[in-house]
């Protein structure tokens, strides 16, 4: 039983190795890619849900340091999958392409110094931001100790008043803001469903000041700071 379960050990590994070499060869159609040359450490990429996102993302990133992603729907559940079959799924072979990464070796030389998860403020982006971190936390725990993997909190509510503008993360930080105004009549009050749903200024600022906080493994508990 020991030899068959390192046979088989043996064989991933050699079909991942073959897996991996293809990875550099192809070009990443969906990829917005930094143009760095140089200190690729200080790059970040941005993970988006679908593609509406991109053109906006092009108009206020700064090129030199900032690439972006754009996810097809919901990332792949790879908890069951044996990390050969995972390799084989498109979208996985183009994010690990785009980052620099290798299933099954260590996280060096990458082409991103931080990986940006930007989802929606709804639990379909919880969803898909759970994903991802299960994904780079089966394969690559360490990213996590090195701060590599963020996620950008986008406003769920925008309130505005002639030139103040407030933006608040969750409901029940909305709701202690509204609870103390005497009268919220002259505030446009606007619900983000999601990134769509972000006017131009509201882009400008995620993509440009991101409010994000990095995401830790303790104890085997996903927490933020």
């Amino acid at each position: 039983l020991d030899w068959a379960q390192q046979k088989a050990l043996a064989d991933e590994r050699k079909q991942l190795r073959e897996l991996n070499k293809n990875l550099a060869k192809g070009k990443v159609l969906k990829l917005i890619d930094a143009k760095a040359r140089v200190m690729r450490n200080s790059c970040t990429l941005a993970l988006f849900e679908g593609d509406s996102a991109s053109s906006a993302f092009r108009k206020y990133r700064n090129p030199d340091s900032q690439g972006a992603f754009p996810l097809r729907g919901k990332f792949v559940n790879v908890t069951e999958m044996p990390a050969t079959k995972v390799i084989q799924n498109q979208e996985v072979k183009d994010l690990l392409a785009a980052i620099g990464l290798r299933l099954g070796e260590e996280p060096k030389d990458l082409r991103y110094g931080k990986i940006l998860i930007y989802s929606d403020a709804d639990p379909d982006g919880d969803s898909i931001a759970g994903l991802l971190i299960n994904f780079f936390g089966r394969y690559w725990p360490e990213m996590f100790t090195q701060d590599r993997i963020c996620r950008v909190m986008t406003p769920l509510v925008v309130a505005k008043k002639k030139d103040e503008k407030r933006w608040f993360y969750t409901a029940s930080e909305f709701e202690e803001w509204q609870s103390k105004q005497k009268d919220t009549s002259k505030w446009d009050i606007a619900y983000k469903k999601g990134l769509a749903a972000l006017e131009d200024d509201e882009y400008r600022e995620i993509i440009q000041n991101p409010n994000m906080f990095s995401i830790q493994f303790s104890n085997d508990i996903v927490t933020g700071k």
